[in-house]
């Protein structure tokens, strides 16, 4: 695969220097970097399977546990690359041999290196030569040097989206039979909710935070996720003991925090005020944002534009990077350009002009960045399906144009860039009929969402009856 300068977001200008140096399918995760999720499974990345820990609890030894070693040994010795390459077939796994296969699947069919990847290998910069220097044949690193680590508490989350599991909210257990449903599993157990019944916390906190200080200088950033990180105490836990440790402080550890948007205190205690103004403008938010008023709502179950854009503008004060994570999907294809147009109303004002102000005068829309990902593991809700009924297809594909037209006239480079790949990807690739399962899948999880939510997707989303009729004429 080989990939050209202009395909890849310019904001991730290490990724072809280092692929060069290393094969064009390098991934530098399994030497820099640790995700920490809240059953207590720790890999390398998020797109990957197996859990590294094998029998040991101990950080540095998961971090060599066999399953890491080889990892790291078949992307050294090309065995990552035959197979990425090669005519797989692509099965969960909690081997070496499938543990990338995720990323392999998507970048066969776009032809681009994926997000994970692109990130992966940036952050990487400062260390990964080091690593790969003095990683043995078995694919053993003696000397550990994290770059980055991404921490999942727990469950706990207050929202209950549409594309979102159990596994990653405590409110979806009120909801759990419509996303069993969703992906085909008609044998549930229904259950009272209860959040403790749903609640995955399984992470040794002080474990993990004396691993963090052991490794306090190559460590770059740290990025809390869940869930919702702002409802978890192990979240200010951790902050504290970097501000015990001056790691707030310039040349210390960066934050990046994916959020909702519906959290601004905890334990009556303003977040923003206590913590993350002390890492002044080192810390990084990123919000969730599918779409706004009744469709947004309806997407993130819990969401509310009011209180979203009050947490939007209050982050902005403090002069931190901020940027919307937007996913594309079935229920918000047709209306990326509306949802665009909102973004220019509610929330490029507020970004600081040339002068450093506020206002609607001279915002300036290269500070305003959305990062755009689809919902490709749920077959049932994935925004390419609708290339499966042509009224749709073509409505979308112009939606897109006018997006990618807008954002280039906006001066938005990154967004039309990001837009123009899903735009290739979804005018190349084929998209074959989806299984009878996934239809009845789609028909049965929605009835039931509004059943158990009191909501109507037919009113909300009109425009997506031809998808409907599709789905329910299997």
């Amino acid at each position: 695969m080989k990939v050209n300068s202009k395909d890849i977001p310019n904001w991730y200008p290490n990724y072809i220097p280092l692929t060069e140096k290393y094969g064009e399918r390098f991934c530098a995760a399994p030497w820099t970097s640790l995700i920490i999720e809240a059953t207590g499974h720790v890999k390398f990345c998020c797109m990957t399977v197996g859990d590294l820990r094998e029998d040991s609890a101990n950080i540095s030894d998961i971090v060599n546990s066999s399953l890491g070693n080889n990892v790291r040994k078949q992307f050294l010795n090309g065995g990552m690359t035959k197979r990425a390459n090669s005519d797989v077939v692509f099965e969960k796994g909690e081997n070496s041999d499938t543990y990338c296969d995720a990323c392999w699947k998507l970048e066969r069919n776009t032809n681009l290196p994926t997000d994970n990847r692109l990130s992966n290998n940036q952050w990487a910069d400062n260390v990964i030569d080091n690593l790969v220097q003095n990683t043995d044949e078995t694919g053993r690193i003696d000397k550990q040097a994290p770059a980055w680590i991404d921490i999942a508490f727990s469950n706990k989350c207050n929202f209950s989206c549409i594309g979102c599991d159990s596994f990653n909210s405590t409110s979806i257990g009120k909801y759990e039979s419509a996303f069993q449903l969703r992906d085909g599993n008609r044998d549930y157990v229904n259950k009272t909710f209860k959040e403790s019944d749903w609640l995955q916390s399984n992470v040794n906190v002080e474990e993990l935070i004396n691993y963090i200080l052991e490794h306090k200088d190559t460590i770059e950033h740290i990025h809390f996720q869940g869930g919702e990180p702002f409802l978890m105490p192990e979240v200010y836990q951790t902050m504290d003991r970097l501000i015990e440790h001056d790691l707030h402080k310039p040349n210390g550890i960066k934050l990046w925090i994916h959020t909702n948007g519906s959290i601004r205190k905890y334990k009556g205690v303003d977040i923003f005020e206590k913590y993350l103004s002390k890492w002044e403008d080192r810390f990084w938010i990123t919000m969730s944002h599918d779409g706004y008023g009744p469709r947004g709502e309806y997407i993130r179950y819990g969401y509310k534009d009011k209180k979203w854009l009050e947490t939007y503008t209050r982050l902005l004060e403090y002069g931190c990077t901020l940027t919307i994570q937007h996913s594309i999907n079935i229920f918000n294809i047709l209306h990326q350009y509306e949802c665009l147009e909102w973004y220019v109303d509610n929330c490029l004002p507020l970004i600081p002009d040339a002068d450093g102000g506020h206002g609607p005068d001279a915002p300036d829309p290269r500070a305003f960045s959305i990062a755009v990902n689809p919902w490709n593991g749920l077959e049932c809700y994935r925004y390419l399906n609708v290339k499966l009924v042509p009224e749709l297809f073509e409505k979308a594909s112009d939606v897109l144009d006018k997006c990618i037209n807008r954002s280039n006239e906006l001066g938005m480079n990154n967004y039309s860039q990001v837009l123009s790949r899903y735009q290739s990807e979804f005018r190349t690739s084929g998209v074959p009929d989806i299984r009878d399962l996934d239809k009845e899948n789609f028909i049965l999880s929605i009835n039931e969402l509004d059943k158990l939510r009191g909501t109507n997707f037919h009113e909300t989303f009109p425009e997506l009856k031809p998808w409907w009729d599709y789905c329910k004429d299997k």
